[in-house]
């Protein structure tokens, strides 16, 4: 019986988890769909990651069309560490493709 209570409280945790995460999903899409501010829908994005990463710092980077990692908007660090990794002439450095999954590289 222990054994089953234990479980039953490991699945209700893991439960309270995802609801949780599903709940911000949904508000972050309401807020965005209202928001016609491309910065203030950045912002939103990067405080909804802190908040649910339960992080100090977050940023936005895309990669356009020229391939050069590019940083757009940075919250809680000065600049994102993985920036200075990835440049147009050094998209192959280790740890720039271990930290973005190989996909740039």
């Amino acid at each position: 019986m222990t054994d089953l209570s234990a479980r039953l409280e490991g699945l209700g945790r893991q439960l309270e988890r995802k609801v949780r995460v599903l709940s911000s999903v949904a508000e972050f899409g309401q807020a965005v769909a209202s928001e016609r501010d491309p910065n203030a829908v950045l912002r939103l994005l990067i405080s909804t990651a802190i908040r649910q990463l339960r992080v100090q710092g977050a940023a936005v980077m895309v990669v356009p069309a020229s391939g050069a990692l590019r940083e757009v908007m940075v919250h809680g660090v000065k600049r994102d560490p993985l920036l200075g990794t990835v440049t147009r002439s050094a998209r192959r450095s280790p740890s720039a493709c271990s930290a973005l999954a190989g996909r740039w590289c």
